[in-house]
C-alpha cells in the first residue's frame, strides 16, 4: 500500500472506528440552563446546545421551545438515551470523555471533573458565549446559566421554517410534547411515538415531525425506519436541511461515500453555513477522491474556530496535501492534527507514517 492509499485508509478508519466503540457509562451528572436569542425573537428549530470537550463536541441536544435545556453529563454522545444531531455519526472523529465520580474526604458526595468542558449554543449564521463547566459535585447547582445567540454580521438568520409555522396548533402540540419526551434523560419512546401520531395524523406534511420521528426510530436502533422518516421529511419540505445531514450522516457510517454526498451536497445548496455539513463533505470528498470538493469545505473548517470541534479537519488536509506530492504541508496538518491528541492507535499510526517520510527524506524534522 503507497502512502496516499495508507492515509487514506487511516482516515476511513479514524471516522468509523470511533463510532464503533461504544463505552460503559461511568456515571452522570446533570446541568440545566437557558438559550436566548439577542433580539428576543423565539428559538429557531435548528438550534443547539454543545457540550465541547477538549475542543471536541461530546454531545448535542435540544433545548426546549422555551429556550430551557438540560445536558446529562458523562454519558457518551451515541448512547441512544441522548437526543443528539446528528444522531447517526454522532460526534464523527470523537470519543467518549471520562467522568470519574470521586469520594471525597469519606463523604457521600461525588465530584466530576469536567475541567476543559465547556457549553455553547450552536446555530447557522449564529455565535453564542461559552460557559465553562470545571469540576463540580454532586449536590451543586445544576444550574449554568444563559446562552445567548447573535447574528453573525453578513449571515441571514435561519428562521423557524414556514412548515412548521404553517402546523395546525393541535399538530404543533403533539410535536412539542413528543421533542419533551425524547430529551428526557429517560425518555419514554412509547409516549413520543404516539404524540407523533397524533402530529402527523392532524399535518400529514410535517416535516420537523417526520424528522423527530426519524431520530426516535434510530434511538430505538430501526436505521430503515428512521431512513424512511427522514426521506418524507425530504418529502414534506424540500428546503428543511436537517434529514438531508441525517441521511448523510447514517450514510457516512456505513462508508456508502457516493450514497453520503446524494445528501450531503443538496444540504450544502441549502445552507452552507453548517459546520458539521462541510466536516462531511469533507469526508466523504475525500474517500472519493474528490480532492477539490474535500478541500473547498475542509478549509473553511479549518480557517474557522469550528476546527476545534472537528479536528479530523486537520487530517484530511493532510491526507490532500501528501496527495498533490505537498508532504510537507501534508506533515503540518499531520502534526496539527496529533496536537488535538487523538486515540492511541491513530496516533500511532501517524507518527509511523511521518517516520517513514523522514527516512524517505520527503520532509524534514
Amino acid at each position: 500500500m503507497n502512502r496516499t492509499a495508507a492515509a487514506a485508509a487511516l482516515l476511513s478508519l479514524s471516522v468509523t472506528a470511533p463510532l464503533q466503540a461504544r463505552q460503559p457509562d461511568p456515571g452522570a451528572y446533570r446541568v440545566t440552563g437557558r438559550v436566548i436569542m439577542e433580539d428576543g425573537s423565539p428559538i429557531p428549530d435548528p438550534a443547539m446546545v454543545e457540550l465541547v470537550c477538549n475542543a471536541q463536541v461530546r454531545k448535542r441536544v435540544k433545548p426546549y421551545a422555551n429556550g430551557d435545556f438540560i445536558v446529562v453529563l458523562g454519558t457518551d454522545s451515541s448512547d441512544p438515551g441522548d437526543l443528539t444531531v446528528p444522531r447517526s455519526a454522532a460526534a464523527a472523529g470523537a470519543v467518549p470523555f471520562s467522568t470519574k465520580e470521586q469520594n471525597l474526604g469519606g463523604e457521600d458526595v461525588g465530584r466530576f471533573d469536567f475541567s476543559g468542558c465547556e457549553l455553547g449554543a450552536a446555530l447557522a449564521g449564529f455565535h453564542s458565549n461559552r460557559i465553562a463547566l470545571g469540576p463540580r459535585r454532586r449536590l451543586d447547582n445544576s444550574e449554568v446559566g444563559q446562552l445567548v445567540l447573535r447574528n453573525l454580521a453578513g449571515v441571514d438568520a435561519i428562521m423557524i421554517s414556514a412548515n412548521t409555522l404553517a402546523a395546525p396548533s393541535q399538530a404543533r402540540l403533539a410535536f412539542d410534547n413528543a421533542r419533551r419526551e425524547v430529551q428526557k434523560e429517560t425518555p419514554d419512546y412509547a409516549i413520543a411515538l404516539g404524540e407523533l401520531k397524533k402530529a402527523l395524523d392532524g399535518y400529514p406534511t410535517f416535516a420537523a415531525a417526520w424528522h423527530l420521528l426519524g431520530i426516535t426510530r434510530l434511538a430505538q436502533k430501526d436505521a430503515t425506519g428512521a431512513h424512511e422518516a427522514f426521506r418524507k421529511a425530504i418529502d414534506a419540505d424540500v428546503t428543511y436541511v436537517e434529514p438531508y445531514v441525517e441521511l448523510a450522516s447514517m450514510e457516512l457510517v456505513q462508508q456508502r461515500w457516493a450514497e453520503a454526498v446524494k445528501w450531503i451536497d443538496p444540504a450544502l445548496k441549502l445552507n452552507p453555513n453548517i459546520p458539521y455539513a462541510h466536516y462531511l463533505a469533507a469526508s466523504v470528498h475525500f474517500q472519493l477522491g474528490n480532492v477539490d470538493a474535500a478541500e473547498r469545505s475542509a478549509l473553511l473548517l479549518w480557517k474557522s474556530r469550528e476546527v476545534e470541534r472537528y479536528p479530523l479537519t486537520h487530517y484530511i488536509l493532510g491526507g490532500i496535501k501528501a496527495q498533490r506530492g505537498d508532504f510537507e504541508s501534508a506533515a503540518a496538518r499531520f502534526r496539527d492534527y496529533l496536537a488535538t491528541k487523538p486515540d492511541a492507535a491513530t496516533t500511532q499510526s501517524v507518527n509511523d507514517l511521518l517516520a517513514d517520510w523522514e527516512r524517505e527524506g520527503r520532509i524534514t524534522k
